[in-house]
């Protein structure tokens, strides 16, 4: 491109310049890259796909699930965004946000506070624990199934020699594992239709009624299960027609029934954390970068990595390189962008993240949504409830409920995943023992995966803005790791505080997604501006994202801004 191309530069805003370098590296293929879309996926799949869309479909059916597959798709789209400035210079996106005005004492500590906010809460390292809790029969104390999550997490964070490879194998492992678990299941379902017991689950408040509910029924008979729950065994079975589904699944998953929707009940709390969780959420997306970098995609390669306690240090530069503008260059970093974008954050993170919440909310509808059982299922519930008294609604907060109709975990006074351990029920009914423990060490895997990606990335975020934006510090302490390992060890003396303090896991994972709405919007809407103003116009066709992104982006500020708008107003009582 000549001398004149040699001037051609980025906008450096309040930050020192970028380093120059002559050579973009040459881009991997698709096996060289892969590793942070599997880390992603991992953190993705957890609280949304496991708790918050399946205890919706309980409630309402299939109609709601137009709002999750929009959800999952706009973060698609985020998720490429957020990893451009890192590919094209090997800064992290809130370094690259930093450079904007109004400067970096505005930016940083806008993701800071309010990221730290959405990962202090532990919730699915509480979530893991409970999972597993349950899965040994209620055997011990669930704080201290907790406990012992969160001391794997650091037996895994100090195991690499880079922080990263360890924790990102993994993930891959357990990414698969939960995949073909539920794919298997859903092709069992529906291919098999295995004829199911109708039972009864009373929760521990409302045990009283078993020997009231046995003395009506004698031939039916009750057992005691974890936590102080009991099922109880009615003698009677049932097909649920899956195939038949299937059409009502994709009708509702493509918008068909939005007019549908009685908004009057819809919990916007539950609904507001779905939408943010349906993928990664808010926060956990940026983290995206960080992995990125980490791997060495693109200009990453010159950045360095955070070593791990056995590993060598390595040279982390504080600002990223601006590569010579050849035409050369221009076309690496284009391959490197699409690279990415297609064969890492699409068929591994977007297939793998919607595959999951498609499977997971169809078989919780089939299962459990009230309207799509038989009539010989609603006819025995009828019954039971006349028998008891009119103090259960299928669409209310429920004490007692069937293994098949809809009950609300967010709504019931209790601590434990009361969603996971109905389904979970479901398939040890279908399978025997062995239904029961792989639904539930996959549940415990999903949330455990989660749990420890957020607490890295977490830790990998604080570390990296105190290396870059406080030269004092890091002439103190020299070395990331450190910085890494301090903030690790704060955030995770904090998490085992809040599990000593028996907060309710699904409240808790509901506080943190708060906040992530409010990262999503306030930052999709930025991407337009950010690109446009730090990449110069002579590369912007070839190197910002497409003009017909745009739009993507106003509709996803306006979707994530009501959902939490919605949840916000809901907490305040106004909605």
């Amino acid at each position: 491109m000549g001398e004149a191309a040699k001037e051609i530069k980025p906008y450096y805003g309040a930050l020192p310049p970028l380093k120059p370098a002559k050579e973009v590296p040459s881009p991997k293929g698709v096996m060289e890259i892969m590793g942070p879309g599997w880390i992603l996926v991992g953190l993705s799949i957890g609280s949304g796909e496991l708790l918050m869309w399946p205890t919706m479909t309980m409630q309402f059916g299939y109609i709601l699930l137009w709002a999750m597959l929009l959800g999952v798709t706009l973060q698609f789209f985020w998720n490429t965004e957020l990893v451009r400035w890192t590919v094209i210079t090997g800064e992290s996106y809130i370094q690259g946000m930093a450079r904007m005005p109004p400067g970096p004492k505005f930016w940083v500590p806008w993701f800071l506070l309010i990221g730290t906010w959405g990962f202090i809460w532990p919730g699915w390292g509480m979530g893991a624990g409970d999972a597993m809790w349950l899965m040994f029969g209620g055997w011990g104390d669930p704080v201290a199934w907790r406990t012992l999550g969160f001391i794997f997490c650091l037996i895994v964070i100090l195991a690499g020699k880079i922080v990263r490879e360890p924790f990102e194998k993994i993930m891959m492992i357990v990414s698969i594992w939960f995949t073909v678990t539920l794919i298997v299941s859903a092709i069992y379902l529906i291919a098999a239709m295995p004829p199911i017991e109708i039972e009864l689950l009373v929760h521990p408040s409302k045990a009283h009624l078993v020997d009231k509910i046995i003395e009506l029924h004698p031939d039916w008979y009750a057992e005691l299960a974890a936590g102080g729950y009991y099922f109880i065994h009615t003698g009677q079975y049932v097909t649920v027609d899956t195939r038949a589904l299937v059409g009502t699944y994709i009708w509702g998953l493509f918008g068909g029934g939005a007019g549908l929707i009685p908004w009057e009940k819809v919990d916007y709390v539950l609904l507001g954390a779905g939408i943010a969780y349906a993928g990664a959420g808010g926060i956990y997306n940026v983290y995206y970068s960080y992995w990125a970098r980490d791997k060495g995609w693109g200009m990453g390669q010159y950045i360095g990595r955070i070593a791990g306690i056995r590993g060598k240090l390595e040279t982390v530069s504080d600002v990223g390189f601006w590569p010579e503008p050849t035409p050369e260059n221009i076309s690496r970093l284009k391959k490197w962008i699409f690279n990415y974008e297609w064969k890492e954050n699409f068929l591994i993170w977007y297939v793998l993240d919607a595959a999951t919440l498609i499977l997971f909310t169809f078989i919780a509808g089939a299962i459990f949504y009230y309207p799509y059982m038989t009539d010989q299922v609603r006819a025995l519930y009828q019954q039971v409830y006349a028998e008891l008294g009119d103090f259960w609604n299928p669409l209310n907060k429920d004490f007692v409920t069937g293994t098949l109709p809809t009950f609300n975990p967010i709504g019931m006074p209790t601590k434990h995943i009361t969603g996971p351990l109905g389904e979970a029920r479901m398939f040890q009914l279908w399978m025997g023992p062995a239904g029961w423990w792989m639904f539930m060490i996959m549940a415990a895997m999903v949330l455990w995966s989660t749990h420890i990606s957020i607490l890295e990335g977490g830790a990998r975020m604080w570390a990296d803005s105190i290396w870059c934006f406080t030269p004092g510090l890091r002439e103190k302490k020299p070395s990331i790791r450190f910085w890494y390992y301090l903030v690790f060890f704060i955030f995770f003396i904090w998490g085992l505080i809040i599990i000593w303090t028996r907060m309710p896991t699904l409240r808790v994972l509901a506080i943190g997604a708060s906040i992530q709405l409010a990262v999503q919007w306030s930052s999709v809407i930025t991407v337009p501006w950010m690109y446009k103003k730090l990449i110069p116009k002579e590369l912007y066709k070839d190197l910002g994202p497409a003009y017909w992104r745009w739009p993507l982006f106003i509709i996803a500020f306006g979707f994530w801004f009501w959902a939490f708008a919605m949840f916000v107003g809901r907490l305040a009582g106004v909605v």
